[in-house]
């Protein structure tokens, strides 16, 4: 006879067990806490690339624009080396200005006779005259006579553009006038450091990032025992203050016309220099050009560059 299993005979399966909501709410924060540590860790770790590549862009871009600057103010003066005369002399023309300066810049950088904005609180500007190398088919003093080749010696300004020749090239110069200031860019409407040109009056931008330009200028403002200068400065001067006389060559005593100098000996630059871009949450403690103590929370890194440049000097007999 078969047996007959009644339902509370037959067998069990085995229990199922399986996550609470509080152990699975635990699993989840557990979790998400790993997570965020590990994130937090990424942003830290990517905020200081980003700070440190932003750190090296403006050092670049202030290297540079002290480069740029400096190259300028060492050519200023260059002048009676390319000149075709009996003497063989070095020295310059009485009165000849080889830069100058204005405080605040220029109200039009473009003018014929640029007027200085007189406003300490804009970056300044400065002009360079110098001249370029007037190449011969032959060198040397003896051969001072020989006619100039025309289709070298040329020489450019600051933009490229070829110098025009003069009228003589046997008796003057190839005159270049390059004119440094700060301006915004018309697209970007970012500061940037402008140079224009003399020979087609074009200008461009040459260093991005340019935020400030102070120059102070070295003096030897004081005559010394016989009336003669010693060519150490004096005082230091904004460019309002250096009168016209001091930016030309003068007689460095009423004795001897052929030795000639300026007072102006030197030039204190400082750029302030920025990022393109801002670092939200940065904040950045820094002395600018001006003297002032300045924390910029705004996001935007700057620098200040500064550099002390000696002027051409053409002391000496010809």
């Amino acid at each position: 006879m078969r047996a007959v299993l009644r339902p509370h005979d037959r067998p069990m399966p085995g229990r199922q067990r399986g996550r609470s909501i509080i152990e699975l709410m635990i699993s989840v924060a557990i979790g998400m806490a790993m997570t965020l540590a590990l994130f937090g860790v990424y942003l830290n770790a990517r905020s200081g690339a980003v700070s440190s590549d932003t750190d090296a862009a403006v050092a670049d871009s202030g290297r540079h624009a002290l480069a740029v600057v400096g190259r300028a103010l060492r050519q200023a003066g260059y002048l009676r080396q390319a000149h075709h005369d009996d003497s063989w002399a070095i020295m310059p023309d009485a009165d000849f200005r080889s830069f100058d300066a204005c405080l605040g810049g220029y109200e039009d950088p473009g003018a014929a006779n640029p007027v200085c904005r007189n406003d300490d609180g804009q970056p300044d500007g400065f002009r360079v005259f110098h001249a370029v190398d007037i190449a011969e088919t032959a060198g040397g003093p003896a051969f001072r006579t020989v006619a100039v080749d025309p289709a070298r010696g040329r020489g450019v300004d600051c933009m490229g553009d070829p110098i025009p020749a003069p009228a003589s090239p046997e008796t003057a110069n190839f005159a270049v006038e390059n004119r440094y200031y700060v301006q915004a860019h018309p697209r970007t409407g970012l500061p940037e450091l402008y140079c224009r040109g003399g020979a087609e009056g074009r200008a461009q931008p040459v260093v991005e990032g340019v935020e400030d330009m102070v120059l102070r200028f070295a003096v030897d403002w004081t005559d010394d025992a016989g009336g003669v200068r010693d060519m150490s400065a004096d005082t230091l001067m904004r460019a309002d203050e250096v009168p016209a006389s001091a930016w030309s060559w003068s007689e460095m005593n009423g004795a001897n016309a052929s030795v000639r100098s300026r007072r102006v000996l030197a030039v204190e630059v400082c750029l302030l220099v920025r990022a393109p871009q801002p670092e939200p949450g940065v904040e950045r403690t820094y002395t600018d050009c001006r003297g002032v103590r300045r924390t910029d929370r705004d996001g935007i890194v700057r620098q200040p560059f500064r550099s002390t440049i000696g002027a051409r000097n053409h002391v000496g007999g010809s």
